[in-house]
């Protein structure tokens, strides 16, 4: 079997065509996905666990979320967006709080961090300033998230 010299163009311009294509895909992808990035002028952050939790336990009526990460952890960066995303959509229904663990004045203070889990990422769901539910890992997190934002959670 002869092989017709056209093939070879062809096939050539069939890889450039879906090269092309995807490069494409990925930059609107990059568009139309937000990013949120942990220090955001736009999210609440505590910076003191003592002070800052007394304030909080004052101001806020209701149940709000503290959310305790490391920028270094990849498990925190695995779920930012998913958890920065719902910070920014659900704020006015509860409030969440970002606690950077590497801050030395949240180190200082963490004999008045509430709760027992000293791993990141972990979800304080409080209440004035009690601590209703303690949740760490990624899968539970964002169950919880999304069980909030839904309604459902008790």
């Amino acid at each position: 079997m002869a092989k017709n010299k056209k093939d070879k163009p062809i096939f050539l311009i069939v890889l450039l065509v879906v090269f092309v294509g995807l490069i494409g895909s990925f930059i609107i992808y990059n568009i139309v996905t937000p990013s949120y990035n942990y220090d955001d002028e736009q999210f609440n952050h505590i910076d003191n666990w003592q002070t800052d939790l007394l304030l909080l336990g004052i101001q806020e009526e209701g149940n709000y979320l503290v959310y305790s990460y490391l920028e270094s952890c990849g498990a925190c960066q695995q779920i930012k967006n998913n958890v920065l995303g719902f910070a920014a959509d659900n704020n006015e229904a509860i409030s969440l709080y970002l606690a950077d663990a590497a801050k030395p004045s949240l180190s200082n203070s963490r004999d008045y961090r509430p709760g027992t889990s000293t791993t990141v990422p972990t979800l304080l769901v409080m209440n004035g300033s009690n601590l209703v539910e303690e949740i760490t890992g990624t899968q539970s997190i964002l169950e919880a998230l999304e069980a909030i934002e839904d309604g459902n959670y008790e």
